[in-house]
């Protein structure tokens, strides 16, 4: 038996979990109960532990200790009753427990040990690895059916659940009840333009996040990934003024995704299909469906494809076959994915490839993006979702199309998440307005416009005189007055700072992208 069926209704069904949902696989062969901290040393491997935790109630450093070491010595699983010596877990606790994914189970203070023991003997004396029982009536094989399985989620939380995994072909949009007309397809759904994007403290090595979709539909979900290879995330949409689904119901997606990722780790060692192309491989390689770097290096070997030792991903969307490789081909790898260019270069091709797609996409007035770097193949994954979640990004700003860093994204990422609070007004109040209240009706160069120069050009006077094409002396007489406005010292760095600052959030706000500077690295400002 698993972990996961101690939750069974013919077992332990008040039974909550309360941390460590990565561990929901683990089997259980045993059982014992604890007494002593120093447990750990007489563990035989795949144990649930059961106490009342009473030696820890004033130590909580030392309960932190006993979980980490009696993950470390094979434990399955720790059950605790909170009733009679403890309050609430603390949230240090719980941490520890997801870190090393060791689940941490709630046990009602009505049990009496021996009843357990029994109980979970006789469970695995006639447990044969199984179906998932969620409810009496619905018994499911999750390994075989996971798309049957997302529909009984669903019908479970009542909600819609949506799944992607591509490493086993699986997307998957499911309503609990007979879907409106109005609702999505899984197609409409994970193509639809990501509008807004929350990360939220993760579950152990699962990434977290609120977004929203936009098109012809607008939708709120929680989504759940993994950190790692190989690629797959679980959603489930929100309610309208929903935050975040109840907690049980996280538990049933965390429980979900570690399914689907079991199955997509099983399917790594099977051979690709004799139809697999050089092209179908590196998508695979970017969608993270690898997670051991010699299987994926024996692949791409087969394929008799090279990769750099350091490279990163660069992703232009919506491009045409385009000649933006000529010149700066050396090891360049390029294959498309959707509507989307998708390139793998070597490192030190870098400043040359960039170069070159910059001009492309300012002439062609399409997006592109630049991932970090990768020191191994595996990276290639992390690399790519950079590209994705800045393309995201960036489409929200007041920035024009055209080339950009992921870094720069992040720039906007951050910015997003100041823009509407108390602090982010109370500074475009304090240090932008008495700019904006400047008068300029008579000038040829807005206070605006003079700000947007300067940032571009490092503070510097006479290089800003020359972007805006007018004379030295007067660009230093309108420093002058917007340091009297603002009450800043341009000698300052922090000063500097707090205005560039201030410009970016204002600008962002208005998102024009004609007749004023915006900002751009490495091509300054654009008019």
């Amino acid at each position: 038996m698993q972990v996961m069926d101690l939750f069974k209704s013919d077992l332990f069904p008040d039974f909550r979990l309360l941390a460590g949902d990565g561990g929901i696989l683990h089997p259980v062969t045993g059982i014992t109960v604890f007494d002593a901290p120093d447990i750990y040393k007489w563990l035989r491997g795949g144990e649930l532990i059961i106490g009342n935790a009473y030696i820890f109630r004033e130590d909580q450093e030392a309960f932190i200790a006993f979980l980490q070491r009696v993950r470390e010595n094979g434990a399955s699983a720790v059950g605790i009753k909170l009733d009679r010596f403890f309050g609430d877990v603390p949230q240090q606790v719980l941490a520890a427990a997801d870190k090393v994914n060791l689940p941490l189970i709630f046990i009602p203070f009505s049990y009496r040990w021996a009843d357990i023991i029994d109980l979970v003997h006789g469970a695995i004396q006639k447990k044969a690895p199984s179906p998932v029982l969620l409810q009496e009536e619905e018994v499911l094989d999750v390994f075989s059916l996971p798309s049957r399985f997302v529909a009984v989620i669903a019908k479970e939380m009542k909600r819609p659940v949506a799944v992607r995994c591509p490493s086993l072909n699986l997307c998957s949009l499911v309503h609990p009840d007979k879907a409106p007309s109005s609702f999505p397809t899984e197609q409409e759904y994970f193509s639809a333009e990501l509008c807004d994007e929350e990360g939220l403290p993760p579950r152990g090595n699962i990434r977290v996040s609120r977004e929203n979709r936009c098109g012809a539909f607008r939708i709120s979900s929680m989504v759940y990934k993994y950190d790692g290879p190989p690629f797959c995330e679980v959603h489930v949409i929100l309610r309208p003024n929903e935050n975040a689904p109840p907690l049980q119901s996280e538990r049933l997606l965390v429980f979900l995704l570690n399914v689907i990722q079991a199955n997509a780790r099983a399917s790594e060692t099977k051979e690709p299909a004799p139809e697999e192309t050089r092209s179908e491989f590196l998508q695979r390689l970017c969608l993270g469906n690898y997670s051991d770097q010699r299987i994926a290096e024996g692949k791409a070997s087969a394929l008799g494809i090279r990769f750099p030792e350091e490279s990163f991903v660069a992703l232009i969307h919506d491009s045409e076959p385009c000649p933006v490789l000529n010149g700066c081909d050396k090891g360049v790898l390029s294959f498309r994915m959707g509507s989307s260019l998708i390139l793998i270069v070597p490192w030190a091709e870098r400043e040359n490839c960039i170069g070159k797609i910059a001009q492309f996409c300012s002439r062609k007035k399409i997006w592109s993006v630049f991932g970090r770097k990768c020191g191994a193949l595996l990276n290639v994954a992390d690399s790519y979702m950079d590209c994705r979640r800045s393309l995201a990004i960036l489409k929200k700003t007041f920035l024009p199309p055209g080339a950009y860093a992921y870094e720069e994204a992040m720039l906007f990422s951050m910015l997003y998440k100041v823009k509407d609070t108390h602090e982010g007004r109370v500074l475009v109040d304090r240090y932008w307005r008495p700019v904006d209240e400047m008068p300029g009706n008579s000038r040829t160069v807005q206070p605006a416009d003079v700000v947007a120069a300067l940032i571009q050009n490092g503070f510097n006077a006479k290089k800003s005189a020359g972007a805006l094409h007018v004379h030295y002396n007067s660009v230093r007489n309108y420093i002058s007055e917007i340091q009297t406005a603002t009450g800043l010292d341009f000698g300052k760095p922090m000063d500097t700072f707090l205005l560039t600052l201030c410009y970016l959030l204002v600008k962002e706000k208005e998102k024009r992208k004609s007749g004023i500077y915006a900002f751009r690295a490495g091509e300054g400002f654009s008019s």
